[in-house]
């Protein structure tokens, strides 16, 4: 493929990734309204460009994702003898490396490419975001809960949304933060706290405030080693001391007040015991599931999963949405190492640099991976894997005159 061609692709390309999120946000509406869908072609088109645009430097890496997905099918399929059964067992697999080609593309970017097509991606993304969440706080859209509690806009699928949240104010709040553009990182940060209140999510309310204080407790102690603490950054652990105290009250004060949150955590705390209460009845179905991994299952389904079978032998339930119970029992022991095993490579990957952009990624890496094992549609996000794949490949972008990403600023 010639240079022209290759150019106005990636054009098409950035194009469709800046109109990511209004396009899940339109589709939410459709879904709740007609039950249409067009979010599923957007992004294949999406995924198939990036794959295009990375084929030839990453030719290895997309073998092993075939030669897997093939290896699972016929598996399955020996084991289910059904066509359509073993096709649909995929899906989660199949969204997981939807992740590993995000990842692929962005590291096969050289560090100006990189830098130019993340931050667009991830600043129109952020500000799509907010965008829904505000005309959600005047009343158009939806609630997170059925019965009218927390605010999710248009959005149809909430906790893939928290995580491509988490995700996207978490880079730019890493960004500000290094650049030392303090009141954008406390801007930021403000948001993605508010956001979490309002859509009533655990996830992600808990999530926005653990980066949040991670990222100033990196940064103040990595000032305090250097023996770099000028005004700008004294300025900012004041104010932090003075704004996070109002902003936790705040927050309270709507959750209590202006939502039925609280009512509705104490009726749950109430009727459940507190494990079942903090994993939101999920612990029940997993402690099901695994039984069923470890009393009927064998060898084969043991070490490669049985698809979607296993789901046939629960009433009403197609998913544990415990990321690791789900593709353990759908992919096997042979499906967790190949997630879970790449991106704990990733973390580790970033452990060892030096960079402090590297510490601050692998605290929302960790997050995230955290939430895997508590919750579902995380490694197998439809929405949210695309800013997973951009996030790991932060380890991985290609140098260029002897920078790195940590060259990476903001210029407002």
């Amino acid at each position: 493929m010639n240079k022209k061609k290759l150019i106005i692709l990636e054009k098409i390309l950035l194009l469709g990734l800046i109109f990511y999120v209004p396009v899940d946000i339109i589709n939410g509406f459709l879904i709740e309204k007609f039950n249409i869908s067009i979010s599923l072609f957007y992004k294949f088109s999406i995924v198939f460009l990036m794959m295009l645009l990375s084929f030839n430097k990453k030719i290895a890496q997309y073998f092993i994702i075939i030669n897997i997905l093939i290896l699972l099918f016929l598996i399955h399929f020996l084991i289910s003898e059904n066509f359509l059964i073993s096709v649909l067992g995929l899906d989660w697999m199949i969204k997981f490396m939807l992740i590993f080609i995000s990842y692929l593309y962005f590291s096969s970017l050289n560090l100006k490419q990189f830098k130019r097509n993340s931050l667009i991606f991830i600043k129109y993304s952020f500000l799509f975001y907010v965008f829904n969440f505000t005309i959600g706080a005047f009343g158009f859209g939806y609630n997170t809960y059925s019965d009218n509690e927390g605010v999710k806009g248009f959005f149809y699928a909430m906790n893939e949304v928290a995580i491509g949240v988490l995700i996207c104010g978490g880079i730019l709040q890493m960004i500000f933060i290094s650049s030392r553009y303090y009141l954008l990182f406390l801007f930021v940060s403000f948001l993605v706290i508010f956001i979490g209140v309002l859509s009533s999510t655990k996830v992600m309310f808990i999530g926005a405030l653990i980066i949040f204080l991670s990222f100033l407790y990196i940064h103040v102690s990595n000032s305090i080693n250097n023996k770099r603490i000028n005004k700008k950054t004294f300025f900012l652990f004041i104010t932090v001391l003075i704004i996070l105290p109002i902003l936790i009250l705040f927050s309270f004060y709507y959750a209590y007040y202006l939502t039925n949150i609280f009512n509705r955590l104490q009726y749950f705390y109430n009727k459940l015991d507190i494990l079942t209460f903090v994993f939101s009845n999920r612990n029940v179905y997993a402690k099901m599931a695994l039984d069923l991994f470890l009393n009927d299952y064998n060898s084969i389904e043991i070490l490669f999963g049985s698809g979607i079978l296993w789901t046939y032998a629960f009433d009403g339930i197609n998913m544990v949405e415990i990321d690791l119970i789900d593709f353990l029992m759908s992919y096997g022991l042979f499906g967790v190492f190949i997630t879970y095993g790449f991106y704990i490579f990733i973390v580790l990957k970033n452990q060892f640099k030096k960079r402090i952009y590297y510490r601050y990624t692998n605290i929302i890496m960790i997050l995230v991976l955290c939430i895997s094992l508590t919750a579902g549609h995380v490694l197998n996000s439809g929405h949210a894997g695309i800013f997973l794949g951009l996030l790991m490949s932060f380890c991985n972008a290609k140098r260029r005159k002897n920078e790195d990403i940590s060259s990476i600023k903001y210029v407002p």
